[in-house]
């Protein structure tokens, strides 16, 4: 188990490298870790492959040439956010179905300031809501073919069993909502919401809802 814990104001680099046991990425202050062109590949289900604890976790690049992949199933191939993560103002976060990532957010784990951009084929599961701030941005560009997915945690439909609860099967209101904005920027094109409580959200910001 790898554990970076970055408590100063700069930037810890972690690139170029292969992974099989997983990795914990605690931002335990201000910091902030950049992992790119990283291959993860957990042997064991029951550890994720990235899992992000505590603040100021960002620039984690899943598209893209730099992109970090992963070639596990099921929860050895999860993005886990399991604390108060934060994308800070000026950082970006750009995730696409080709890095073979899956989210998994538990509760409202992640608070965007700076941008997040979903892309094609992107999974994310949750159990809360994405928080947009006032500086944030969510871009949400998904294809007819291809469509960003949110849905439950427990969905083993989309992406396997990434929590490792065995078979199981989503059911209306395991999340109250995918999303909640604090007046930031929010743009949705070609996404589909699964099992959410308040399907209505955002109406006017979905081009296309399959």
């Amino acid at each position: 188990m790898h554990v970076y814990c970055n408590t100063s104001p700069g930037t810890v680099s972690l690139s170029d490298s292969s992974f099989e046991d997983g990795v914990i990425d605690e931002a335990c202050g201000q910091g902030v870790v950049s992992m790119q062109r990283n291959e993860f590949g957990s042997e064991s289900v029951y550890v994720p492959a990235v899992s992000v604890v505590g603040s100021y976790s960002a620039d984690i690049l899943l598209s893209g040439t730099n992109k970090n992949t992963f070639t596990g199933t099921g929860n050895s191939r999860t993005l886990d956010l399991n604390s108060a993560a934060i994308i800070p103002s000026g950082y970006t976060w750009s995730i696409d179905g080709s890095s073979n990532v899956v989210v998994s957010q538990r509760g409202n784990s992640l608070e965007v300031a700076g941008e997040l951009d979903l892309g094609a084929g992107t999974i994310w599961k949750t159990t809360g809501a994405l928080t947009i701030d006032s500086s944030g941005t969510l871009n949400v560009d998904g294809s007819e073919s291809s469509p960003v997915i949110f849905t439950s945690y427990k969905d083993d439909s989309f992406g396997g069993d990434t929590n490792h609860d065995g078979a199981s099967s989503e059911s209306s209101g395991d999340y109250v909502a995918a999303i909640q904005t604090n007046d930031g920027a929010i743009d949705i094109s070609y996404a589909t919401f699964r099992v959410v409580m308040k399907q209505s959200l955002l109406p006017a910001l979905v081009k296309r809802m399959l």
